[in-house]
Order: structure tokens, then sequence, then C-alpha cells
């Protein structure tokens, strides 16, 4: 992660994942980095207090492909190779819902 106005790295991540990253985000208030992964898994690492990464494991049954924050940095909204869209509460790292049937016809 770099400081854009001074260009220098502030943090680094390193081996969060088991596997290739595919996708990034940051919450609209800039607490965290939510990072999807070829491992099937979430991650979400507290940038205020550069520290705390939770992994969500097997979050999707296929490799996490998309990734969005809700606009209030409640929830994580991701999207899989299983076909599935997952909504998490980021505080507590529980799928509220999942849309399993949205591209396969049945929706």
């Amino acid at each position: 992660m770099f400081d854009l106005y001074t260009k220098k790295q502030v943090h680094h991540f390193k081996n969060l994942h088991a596997d290739d990253i595919y996708s990034v985000a940051i919450s609209s208030n800039g607490k965290r980095i939510i990072s999807g992964s070829a491992d099937k898994a979430l991650g979400i690492f507290n940038i205020e207090k550069q520290e705390g990464y939770i992994s969500i494991k097997k979050a999707h049954d296929g490799m996490v492909s998309s990734l969005v924050i809700s606009p209030n940095s409640k929830y994580l909204i991701s999207g899989g190779d299983d076909r599935c869209i997952r909504i998490f509460k980021i505080k507590t790292q529980k799928s509220i819902h999942d849309f399993e049937e949205i591209h396969n016809g049945k929706f």
C-alpha cells in the first residue's frame, strides 16, 4: 500500500492467501482492505491499526473473482467461480445471504 502524496510504501501485505489474489477493495471509510483469492477465501485487514488480518476461509466453493464493500462499510458482497454471490457482515465475518441460483436460470 502506498501513500499517494509521498509515493512511499506504508504497508506491505505478504503471504495473506494460499493462492493468487484476484480482487481487492477498500472501504469507503478507509478503515479496511478486503481481498479475494483463488484459495476460496476472503481477507479483511484493518488499515487503521495495521493489524488484525482476518481470513474468511471457504467463502466460496471456487475462486473469489470479485468483491465490493457497501457504502456504509458494513457489508461485503463477493462473487466467485461457484456462480454464487454472497453478502457478508464485515463485523462478524458471517454470510448473511447467498444468491446461489442467480446464474442457473432459477432466480
